[in-house]
C-alpha cells in the first residue's frame, strides 16, 4: 500500500491550532489537510488557489478492523466562513433535508450511476441552512444552503462535512470523494458554469464555492 499527500503540504500547512473536532486543523486558500489514506494507487491531492482547505480527510477503517460499511472519517471536511453557500457537487434529486442533533442540518442528493455504474449519493452536514427541500431536482453548482457548525459533532467548529456514498441497493457505502473529482482523481474541481461534462454526469466538483 502507498500514501498520497498534498502537494506543498507541511509545517506551513496549519496554524497550529488543534481543534476539538480530531485531527482538524485550520489551513488557508488552496491547502489541503495531509493526506495519509492508503490506496492501490496513490492520490496526489492538488487544491486550485482560490479553493477554501481541506481541514479533515477522508479515514477509512484499517483492513484489520473488519468494517466495510462506514469510516474512521468517512468524509472531508471543509472550511470556510459562516454562510459561504453549499452547492450541489453533481445534479440530481434531494432524497433528504432535515435538522437532527448529531449533525445539524443536512442534505443527501441522489444522482446517476457513477464511474463505475454504481449509484452515488452526495451527503452536506452541519449546514447554517437549508435552500433546498426533499424532492427539488438540483442542477451542478446550484445553492443547496450556508455552512455552518449546526449539530454536536461540529464540535462548535464552522465547516462542511461531505460525504460521497455509493450505494449497492440500500446499502451505502462511504468512498473517499479524492477519487470522483471531475478533473480526474484528488484534483479538486472549483465549479465553473462554464465548465462542460461528459455524462454519465456524476463526476463532482467543490460543494464549497470557491473565490
Amino acid at each position: 500500500m502507498q500514501q498520497g499527500r498534498q502537494t506543498g503540504v507541511g509545517s506551513a500547512l496549519a496554524v497550529g491550532l488543534v481543534l476539538g473536532l480530531a485531527g482538524c486543523q485550520l489551513g488557508s486558500y488552496g491547502q489541503s489537510a495531509p493526506y495519509h489514506y492508503s490506496v492501490e494507487t496513490p492520490i496526489r491531492v492538488t487544491v486550485p488557489a482560490n479553493a477554501p482547505s481541506v481541514i479533515q480527510q477522508f479515514r477509512p477503517f484499517p483492513p484489520e478492523h473488519g468494517r466495510k460499511t462506514s469510516g474512521e472519517h468517512p468524509g472531508i471536511d471543509i472550511y470556510e466562513a459562516r454562510n459561504t453557500p453549499i452547492l450541489a457537487a453533481a445534479p440530481g434529486t434531494v432524497i433528504a433535508a432535515y435538522r437532527e442533533p448529531s449533525y445539524g442540518n443536512r442534505v443527501v442528493i441522489t444522482h446517476s450511476a457513477g464511474p463505475q455504474g454504481i449509484p452515488i449519493q452526495t451527503v452536506y452536514k452541519h449546514l447554517n441552512n437549508r435552500t433546498v427541500q426533499k424532492g427539488d431536482v438540483v442542477k451542478r453548482g446550484q445553492q443547496i444552503g450556508g455552512m455552518g457548525n449546526t449539530g454536536i459533532l461540529a464540535a462548535g467548529i464552522v465547516h462542511l462535512h461531505f460525504e460521497l456514498h455509493e450505494m449497492h441497493g440500500s446499502h451505502a457505502i462511504p468512498r473517499d470523494p479524492h477519487l470522483f473529482w471531475a478533473n480526474g482523481p484528488g484534483r479538486v474541481t472549483c465549479f465553473s458554469p462554464q465548465q462542460r461534462f461528459s455524462p454519465p454526469n456524476t463526476t463532482l466538483t467543490y460543494p464549497v464555492r470557491c473565490k
